[in-house]
C-alpha cells in the first residue's frame, strides 16, 4: 500500500514536470518551458511530496492539466478543451478541494480573450449578451459537480459527513491545527520568496512589473498569460484572506506557473545578452551554468531534504522495533488503543487508533494495551493551553487528564 501510494505521487511528479513545459512551450517559449521544468524538479517542497503518500502532488497535476486546457481555451475557444478543463478541476477538487478555485479562471478564459486569443475586456460585455456564452458558463460547473459526483460518490451518499468534514476543514485552516496562528495574511508573500529565493524572487518581480508596463503601454496581454496570473492570484488571495495555517506546501498549485513566469524573465535576460555579445556560442554554454549557480540554494535545500527522509527512517526504528516485539509477544486477540504514527502489525484486529486518549475512551472500549506516542500527549501536556485551543478547553483538558 505504502509503494502504490508512494508510486502514484512519484508519476503525478513526473506528471507535473511534463506539464509544466508543456504549458511553458504554449504560453511563453521552448526555452522558457525548459528553465520553468528545471527550477521546478529542483524546488525541494516540489521533491519533498514527490516520495510521500500524499495528495498535494496529485492535485497539483490535475490542477496543471486543467490550467493547460484553460490556456489552449483561449486560442481555440473548443468546447473540447472547455470540458477538460472542468472535468480536471473536479478531479483536483475530488483530490483536496483546490480545484475549487479553477472555475473563476475557466469562466474568465471563455469571457476575457477576443478570438485573437488577447485579453479583451471592452468585448466583456457583448460576449455575455450572447446565449451561447451562458450556455458555455453553465456548462463549467456541470461537468466539474458530475465528476467529482462520480470520482467521490461517498460525498453524496454521507452529505453531512461530507459538509462536516468540509467545515472541519475550513476551521483547521482558518485557526490552526491546535493553537491560533499569526492572522498575518502577508506572511503568505514571505514565505513564498523564501521558497523561490531571494534571486529568483527579484526575476520574478521584476518580470510582472514590465509585464505590466508593456500591457498599460501597448494596450495588448496574451489571453493566455493573464489565465496564468488570474490563477496565482485566486489562489494566493484565497490563502492571504482566509489561511492561517502556514505550511510551505500549501503553495505548490500555483508554484510551477510562478516559476514559468520567472523563468520568462531568464529567457528574456539571456536574449538580451546574445543579442549583445560578440561570442553567442559561448553565452549559449554559460548561460546553463549561470543558471544551475542561481540555483545551488534550492539544489543544496533539495540534498537536505532528502538527509532529513534518511533521519526520519532511522528515528523510526523503535516504532518497528515496538510492533514487532507486539507480534511476538502478545496474542492476535490482543485489544490495543493506539496513538497515530505507530506502527502497529496488522496481525492484531481488535484495534482503535486516535489523536489522543481520554479515560472515557479508554473505559469504553477497555482495550488489553495501550500506545502512546510522546509527540501525540505531549499536544495535551501543558493545562495552561487549555484556554486557547481549537477543540475547546473540556476536550482538552480530557486529553491532559
Amino acid at each position: 500500500v505504502v509503494l502504490a501510494l508512494r508510486g502514484f505521487c512519484l508519476l503525478a511528479g513526473l506528471g507535473c514536470l511534463w506539464l509544466t513545459y508543456r504549458i511553458g512551450c504554449l504560453v511563453f517559449h521552448r526555452s522558457t518551458g525548459l528553465v520553468g521544468l528545471f527550477l521546478l524538479v529542483v524546488s525541494p517542497e516540489f521533491l519533498r511530496w514527490s516520495v510521500d503518500g500524499h495528495p498535494d502532488l496529485p492535485q497539483l497535476f490535475w490542477v496543471l492539466a486543467a490550467l493547460w486546457h484553460c490556456c489552449r481555451l483561449c486560442g481555440s475557444q473548443r468546447i473540447g478543451d472547455l470540458v477538460l478543463a472542468s472535468l480536471f478541476a473536479g478531479l483536483a477538487f475530488g483530490t483536496k478541494y483546490g480545484g475549487g478555485f479553477l472555475l473563476p479562471v475557466i469562466a474568465a478564459a471563455v469571457v476575457l480573450p477576443n478570438r485573437n486569443g488577447e485579453l479583451d475586456l471592452r468585448g466583456v460585455k457583448g460576449r455575455l449578451a450572447q446565449a451561447r456564452t451562458w450556455g458555455v458558463l453553465v456548462g463549467i460547473p456541470a461537468v466539474f459537480a458530475l465528476t467529482y459526483a462520480v470520482t467521490n460518490p461517498h460525498a453524496l451518499i454521507h452529505f453531512d459527513v461530507f459538509r462536516r468534514t468540509m467545515v472541519d476543514y475550513q476551521a483547521i485552516m482558518t485557526f490552526g491545527h491546535m493553537y491560533p496562528e499569526d492572522p498575518r495574511g502577508l506572511l503568505w508573500l514571505t514565505i513564498l520568496a523564501g521558497e523561490l529565493g531571494p534571486i529568483h524572487t527579484a526575476v520574478l518581480s521584476a518580470t510582472l512589473a514590465v509585464a505590466c508596463v508593456f500591457a498599460v503601454r501597448r494596450k495588448r496581454v496574451a489571453g493566455d498569460r493573464a489565465v496564468l496570473f488570474l490563477w496565482c492570484a485566486v489562489f494566493l488571495g484565497y490563502l492571504i484572506l482566509i489561511v492561517h495555517l502556514r505550511r510551505p506546501r500549501h503553495l505548490l498549485p500555483v508554484l510551477p506557473c510562478l516559476l514559468l513566469f520567472t523563468a520568462e524573465g531568464y529567457r528574456l535576460l539571456a536574449r538580451g545578452l546574445l543579442e549583445r555579445t560578440l561570442r553567442p556560442l559561448v553565452m549559449r554554454y554559460c548561460l546553463p551554468l549561470f543558471l544551475i549557480a542561481l540555483c545551488w540554494g534550492q539544489l543544496s535545500g533539495a540534498h537536505q531534504v532528502f538527509r532529513d527522509r534518511q533521519m526520519r527512517l532511522k528515528n523510526r526504528a523503535e516504532d518497528i522495533a515496538l510492533g514487532r516485539w507486539l507480534a511476538a509477544e502478545a496474542s492476535r486477540r490482543t485489544s490495543i488503543i493506539y496513538d497515530a504514527y505507530s506502527y502497529i502489525p496488522p496481525t492484531f484486529k481488535r484495534v482503535y487508533r486516535t489523536f489522543g486518549q481520554t479515560y472515557a475512551m479508554v473505559n469504553h472500549f477497555q482495550p488489553d494495551l495501550l500506545v502512546v506516542r510522546d509527540a501525540i500527549a505531549g499536544r495535551y501536556r501543558d493545562a495552561g493551553n487549555a484556554e486557547r485551543v481549537r477543540i475547546g478547553k473540556d476536550p482538552y483538558m480530557d486529553h491532559h487528564h
